[in-house]
């Protein structure tokens, strides 16, 4: 049957559902079930945390690296990484906050400070790659940008260098914070970039051979609390203020000010790392939480030899899903965008400098499998159960209805996934999906679309996975009238045929004369609704379990009952994979 002409503006339509039984109910012969090998029910209403968005960042001279491409293969790779349309759609860029450190090189460096000599002026160049990443994320329509810490000035801290970890001297916390207020309000004066957020120290329980600083939990309550917080304040400064960024997948750092009433509203996020044994998959921060401090992942890679198959993307899009359900972060960050070293897992794309050549590696489509979809601003909602190796999660736009339904299966296997809209409220409706896939041989391919059917959709997935379900869910309203109740048991005399009529109306009054409407019903025992089964009545009228049209926008199906024993059914009209009504109905 051809797709009728009304699909699609249904949603913006007033249902007027009328179904009038004389003694009423389904019939007929059903349909077996195809085996269902794993199912997933979504949850439309359950909602969790909001998503900020994916990203990664352009720091140490990658987008130098990047910007020194041939134009064609640079846009080449701007569009695999920013677009939403043809690549991975990331939302967040993270930069580098300059300290002017003077180990690296060219390829891999340092970015000069803005306030180079303690009584010196500001300088507002030398960080012309990252602010060219920024500006070219732009325009593909991202606007969150921020900027980590990796070392205060040389001239702040205990060591007077910004590598070898060090501390920043208490005597310099003030400038301290003049600094991280001067570089927000600079880069807006000077290179129209407005940083969204700050974060005071990366990774600040280590030392190491390149920009780093330690600090202690107690440390950052003091300075956030005397220093940071009454600068921002004073010159207005409405940036978020990130904490933690530990390399453990842990809140520790954090958690001095978060137990501290007097400082835990001067921060917004408490973010880490995920380098630890784990990566965090497990990891709960219940002390964020508490205090209602939205959480992000804002690092991670592989630090060893690059695997760009899809058993390295299928392992990152697990983590994310982890994150995600666990931790339940708002944002989640790769650690590069792009990167010089070919044979290292750092980036999601491996640049060969030498010869402008550029690879791409699975991870960076499993994650877009997130990235492009879940788009900022959406909600993480729940899913039921799932069984092992097919892992399932969900997000919704509020305000649009648009929704995305990630689907990993991680088995060597093809599994068929039952996706269920049972969880949706009563008053919304989704036609259909359109699946989006990773696998060894595709990257985010758009597949057909598939039409709900029954309030399900059924998919295959192949093995060693990754598929987004993108659809649209919107409110319908349909007025059940007498004789039916749908707050009460209908009671039907069984044997009896059973006229069952309704009427579609759109919001202007038209009739709708061309829906596909069909009737399912199921067996109630005990309260559990068992399996669905498609209703099929004899006659001309019926055409197999298909409405007729009888005019006036009104739509008949005899039914006879005498194939079906006694007891309570649950009966579900459908028209064009809208389940506008569930009645319960006993047959006697």
């Amino acid at each position: 049957m051809s797709k009728p002409r009304w699909t699609g503006k249904v949603f913006s339509s007033f249902l007027v559902l009328i179904l009038i039984l004389s003694s009423l109910l389904p019939a007929g012969n059903v349909f077996a079930a195809e085996d269902e090998v794993v199912s997933s029910t979504v949850y439309w209403n359950d909602v969790r945390q909001e998503i900020d968005g994916f990203g990664a960042s352009g720091a140490f001279q990658q987008a130098q690296n990047l910007m020194e491409f041939p134009e064609e293969k640079r846009e080449e790779i701007l569009d695999l990484l920013f677009s939403t349309t043809d690549g991975a759609g990331f939302s967040i860029v993270r930069n580098k906050v300059g300290d002017g450190g003077l180990w690296g090189n060219e390829i891999d460096g340092p970015t000069p400070t803005i306030w180079p000599e303690e009584d010196g002026d500001f300088v507002w160049s030398g960080d012309e790659d990252q602010v060219w990443l920024m500006n070219q994320a732009k325009e593909y329509g991202v606007d969150k940008f921020i900027s980590t810490v990796w070392s205060p000035p040389a001239w702040m801290k205990t060591n007077s260098q910004v590598k070898e970890g060090g501390k920043l001297e208490k005597e310099h916390y003030q400038d301290y914070a003049d600094y991280l207020s001067a570089y927000i309000r600079g880069y807006k004066e000077h290179h129209d970039i407005e940083i969204d957020g700050i974060s005071i120290q990366n990774e600040p329980d280590l030392t190491v051979g390149y920009s780093s600083a330690r600090w202690t939990g107690e440390e950052f309550n003091d300075f956030i609390g005397g220093y940071l917080s009454p600068t921002f304040e004073e010159d207005e400064i409405t940036a978020d203020v990130i904490l933690g960024e530990d390399s453990s997948f842990v809140e520790d750092p954090a958690i001095p000010v978060l137990q501290d009433p007097e400082t835990r509203d001067d921060i917004d996020i408490v973010a880490a790392h995920a380098y630890n044994d784990g990566r965090g998959a497990e990891t709960t921060f219940p002390t964020a939480k508490k205090y209602d401090k939205r959480i992000w992942q804002t690092e991670v890679s592989n630090l060893g030899e690059n695997d760009p198959t899809i058993e390295d993307g299928i392992y990152w899009a697990q983590l994310v899903h982890d994150h995600m359900t666990n931790a339940e972060v708002n944002a989640w960050l790769y650690w590069w965008f792009i990167a010089y070293k070919l044979d290292k897992g750092e980036p999601l794309i491996n640049l060969d400098v030498e010869n402008k050549e550029y690879y791409l590696n699975k991870r960076l489509f499993t994650i877009g499998n997130f990235s492009r979809f879940v788009r900022p601003g959406y909600n993480r909602i729940s899913t039921s159960d799932y069984e092992d190796g097919v892992d399932v999660s969900a997000y919704k736009d509020e305000e649009t209805g648009e929704y995305a339904v990630v689907v990993i299966n991680s088995n060597e296997t093809f599994k068929t996934l039952d996706l269920n809209f049972d969880g949706f409220n009563s008053g919304l409706v989704t036609d259909s999906v359109t699946p989006y896939r990773t696998s060894a041989t595709e990257n985010l391919k758009e597949l057909d679309s598939i039409n709900v059917d029954n309030g399900s959709v059924s998919s295959k997935l192949p093995p060693k996975s990754v598929t987004t379900f993108v659809g649209k869910a919107e409110e319908v309203t349909s007025d059940l009238l007498a004789p039916l109740d749908e707050d009460k048991i209908n009671k039907v005399n069984q044997n009896s045929t059973v006229p069952v009529k309704f009427t579609l109306n759109e919001k202007n009054g038209g009739n709708i004369d061309d829906a596909d409407a069909k009737l399912y019903l199921a067996k109630v025992t005990d309260g559990a609704v068992g399996v669905v089964q498609e209703a099929t009545a004899t006659g001309n009228k019926n055409n197999g379990n298909s409405f007729h049209y009888n005019g006036n926008g009104q739509y008949m199906y005899n039914l006879n009952t005498k194939q079906l024993d006694t007891g309570k059914y649950q009966l579900k009209i459908e028209t064009n994979g809208h389940i506008l009504e569930k009645l319960l109905v006993e047959i006697i």
